[in-house]
């Protein structure tokens, strides 16, 4: 009875967290799939960890990592931390597809952040992000959905520097 109680207690938690994805077009949630080779939840902490080869998806979302941190409150995810592996070429990455709102994101780093309420994605780590047709990468990388906003910074070698390819389209000419 514990077990089955903490399994309906994980599937509310995952359930809630991403109840609208970045620019959801649908008022319902989308059901969640998490595949991994491990998972903890602590109900008291508000924390759930993923690990091993750890696939999300939820509608057009995708999150792909070595290891995915969830932290919530009042049942309600408030941030997800993927991470790849350190000292390898295995970076986490995030995929949302287009929507009505928003252009296709793609995102690759070491670690990915994304802060649900705020919809705020932080990269840092060889930092990209691809939205639309443009390329943005760095060390480090944060895009403010809602505002439309990127900060790019580059790393700590003179020749890390930030690269940016903007594509102007006729909506939008530079």
């Amino acid at each position: 009875m514990i077990r089955n109680n903490r399994f309906r207690y994980l599937a509310l938690f995952t359930f809630t967290w991403f109840s609208s994805p970045l620019g959801a077009d649908n008022a319902q949630p989308l059901p969640i799939n998490i595949q991994a080779d491990q998972a903890i939840v602590s109900e008291l902490e508000g924390l759930s960890t993923y690990s091993g080869n750890v696939r999300i998806t939820q509608g057009a979302l995708q999150i792909n990592a070595h290891e995915v941190q969830l932290t919530s409150q009042d049942n309600t995810v408030t941030t997800i931390v993927a991470t790849g592996r350190a000292g390898s070429n295995d970076l986490a990455s995030f995929t949302q597809a287009p929507s009505q709102k928003l252009e296709s994101i793609e995102a690759s780093a070491l670690t990915i952040e994304y802060k649900v309420g705020e919809e705020q994605l932080i990269l840092s780590g060889n930092a990209t992000l691809a939205l639309g047709q443009d390329r943005y990468r760095g060390d480090k990388l944060s895009y403010d959905v809602t505002r439309g906003i990127f900060k790019l910074e580059s790393g700590d070698s003179p020749s890390d520097r930030v690269n940016l390819t903007i594509n102007p389209n006729s909506d939008n000419p530079l």
